[in-house]
């Protein structure tokens, strides 16, 4: 066992406990491969229990950079999959958002001229390019996060909870200065500090994520569940009462 997850064994244990029952969930839920809106929520539920696992391994190993760029992903994921779980209008503008930044990153390519000494694939890539403007219509940009939260009604947790690690997962001068000690010195290595915060918010991403499921799929939230459930609320409490 690593010294930092001895250190903060019983977030570690929540969290492992949390990607177990997530993933059993997982492997258990039969849903029909045509149902768009369920098909999406899964996969999306894929990302995020796959997301917290990387969270557990990154953090033990104290490399907290890393850890605030996986939890950021796994929030974006977590309102789009609440959203599309609520509304299954949602499953076309989730895949209206992946073409219009296809489109996006195809023609910068093109117009800078990165396909000029390829011709074969500077037409098959043109050809893309009138494909997908020719689905899109007139919609030129993807839905943000902000509004993906709105969708999801998950508007606390953009405020207060994806903030947070959405700038601290960007190198601006204010999460640089954790690479500097208090004598002047560059650190580099293995970081203890907010394990336990990042822990949570990586497990109340899952919170969020198995109940959506349960809910679409029609089914009671088992025991296990609210034992999780009860043992992140202690634990996010006991957090927030030492800030």
């Amino acid at each position: 066992m690593s010294p930092i997850r001895a250190k903060y064994e019983e977030s570690f244990e929540l969290a492992g406990d949390f990607y177990r029952f997530c993933k059993q969930q997982l492997v258990t839920t039969q849903f029909p491969k045509n149902d768009g809106q369920k098909v999406t929520v899964v996969l999306l539920y894929s990302r995020i229990i796959e997301g917290l696992e990387a969270v557990i391994l990154l953090l033990e190993n104290g490399l907290r950079s890393p850890t605030e760029v996986v939890i950021r992903s796994m929030l974006s994921s977590v309102f789009r999959l609440e959203a599309i779980a609520r509304d299954a209008d949602r499953v076309a503008d989730y895949q209206r958002d992946g073409d219009v930044l296809t489109l996006r990153m195809i023609r910068r390519a093109l117009q800078k001229g990165h396909f000029d000494n390829l011709p074969q694939q500077k037409q098959i890539t043109g050809q893309r390019i009138k494909e997908l403007e020719r689905q899109l219509g007139g919609r030129r940009d993807a839905a943000t996060d902000e509004q993906w939260a709105g969708w999801a009604k998950l508007d606390k947790i953009y405020d207060l909870v994806y903030p947070v690690h959405s700038l601290t997962s960007h190198s601006n001068i204010r999460t640089l200065e954790r690479h500097v000690d208090a004598n002047g010195g560059f650190v580099v290595g293995p970081d203890d500090r907010s394990v336990e915060e990042s822990l949570i918010a990586a497990c109340q991403a899952t919170l969020i994520s198995a109940k959506a499921v349960f809910d679409l799929f029609g089914s009671q939230t088992s025991e296990q569940y609210e034992s999780l459930k009860i043992r992140w609320t202690r634990i996010a409490d006991r957090i927030a009462a030492a800030l």
